[in-house]
């Protein structure tokens, strides 16, 4: 990011000159990276955590998962807190403490889920971001090659045992459209 930085560091910018817009878009897309990194990988940075604490601390494994909580807890209450500190002045106190009420068990339920789930995501974004470094920096090939969930739910073995693996590893997420590829699948025989 460096480099893109530079010219506009050194140089007088003009605004909206060619330097200054390549510069702009450039920086814009590196911040989009950096920001789809940071996504991928905060779940495994937890996991990771945890197990290192549980791992190498055994007698404080209850502070570990304690603060592994309460890094994901955090932010739900910060933004339940936001909202009862910003009350409308044309709103009544009750239908407040009740809007507030509603975003606290909505916030809470997303928190459990997401600590349920937190595993499942560690799992898919190391899988994902392995199978993109291993392509980038070894084998070089199906770089442009994207999958859709559709397509790939609809490419599944038949057979009990490739389901159950599917569902250690994967997540199907609506029978419905289970049913649509079957009925591809019929429509494309027929």
């Amino acid at each position: 990011m460096f480099e893109y930085l530079m010219p506009m560091l050194v140089m007088p910018t003009y605004e909206n000159t060619l330097l200054d817009l390549s510069c702009k878009s450039a920086v814009a897309r590196q911040i989009q990276y950096l920001s789809l990194i940071h996504i991928c990988l905060v779940p495994f940075a937890l996991v990771f955590l945890l197990l290192l604490g549980w791992l190498l601390f055994p007698k404080n494994s209850g502070a570990w998962g304690i603060l592994i909580l309460s890094i994901i807890v955090l932010p739900s209450l910060l933004a339940v807190l936001t909202e009862f500190l910003r009350k409308p002045k044309d709103l009544p106190f009750y239908l407040h403490l009740r809007n507030v009420g509603d975003t606290l068990a909505r916030q809470m339920g997303q928190t459990i889920l997401t600590v349920a789930f937190l595993p499942y995501d560690a799992g898919i974004s190391l899988d994902a971001v392995s199978r993109t470094l291993w392509r980038l920096i070894f084998t070089r090939r199906h770089l442009l090659e994207w999958q859709t969930s559709d397509d790939n739910e609809c490419d599944d073995k038949d057979n009990l045992q490739s389901f159950y693996a599917e569902m250690c590893i994967r997540d199907r997420r609506k029978t419905g459209r289970m049913k649509f590829c079957r009925l591809r699948k019929k429509i494309r025989r027929i």
